[in-house]
């Protein structure tokens, strides 16, 4: 019996040595969701797998490292919306990468403007109520444009007029663009650009600007 504990623990100890060296060089590592970035697809603090020896492809989740002066060095997880030489746009809160609609295929978060009887009459998950915000007799709450067709809600996105200027965006573009109305604008070399799924509330690219594409540390594998 002593001798199989024995035997377990020296195959829990090499496979746990491999694993450590995998993640140190971020071939297979373990990540966590610290955001609310890409609700409702990567949840906050959901755990999932990434990889640095996967190729990323337009949509796919990537990590990548980031540093600010209010939260120092991090990782960070978005979605891959453009890379060198592509042509991003954001044409009233939907994403064109050289001229194809990419959200067509992603059940992205938006916000949605909603009487207190349309809100009573959906269940809404904790997070999403997290967002929610009253203003002028109206609830804004981020939903699923699946969630909002099943219940007839389309017409009440949220969408900024192409006249409004936001000034963080402007401050790194010097660009009159909102999150809904952006650009259009060529990844230069060596970046990419990212968006989260959780649209009007996603610290990415139309704010920070592009990301060098040597920061990505992995692709990700499962979530």
């Amino acid at each position: 019996m002593k001798k199989r504990i024995h035997k377990i623990l020296i195959v829990l100890g090499v496979l746990l040595a491999v694993y450590q060296l995998l993640s140190w060089f971020h071939i297979f590592r373990l990540y966590q969701s610290s955001s609310f970035a890409n609700e409702p697809t990567l949840p906050f603090n959901s755990r999932f797998f990434a990889s640095n020896v996967i190729v990323p492809e337009i949509a796919d989740f990537v990590c990548y490292k980031f540093e600010d002066e209010q939260f120092g060095k991090q990782i960070r997880v978005h979605r891959l919306i453009g890379q060198e030489g592509d042509v991003v746009q954001i044409k009233d809160g939907n994403a064109y990468v050289n001229n194809k609609n990419i959200d067509m295929l992603l059940n992205l978060w938006h916000y949605y403007k909603l009487t207190k009887q349309e809100f009573d009459a959906i269940t809404f998950s904790d997070a999403a109520i997290e967002y929610a915000r009253l203003k002028d007799g109206f609830i804004y709450i981020p939903m699923t444009k699946v969630k909002a067709r099943k219940h007839g809600l389309e017409e009440k996105r949220v969408i900024i007029e192409p006249t409004q200027v936001e000034p963080y965006i402007y401050e790194v573009f010097h660009k009159s663009w909102n999150k809904d109305h952006f650009g259009p604008i060529t990844v230069p070399k060596g970046k990419v650009f990212v968006l989260g799924d959780n649209r009007d509330n996603s610290h990415d690219s139309r704010y920070v600007g592009f990301i060098n594409a040597s920061d990505i540390t992995g692709v990700l594998i499962t979530n």
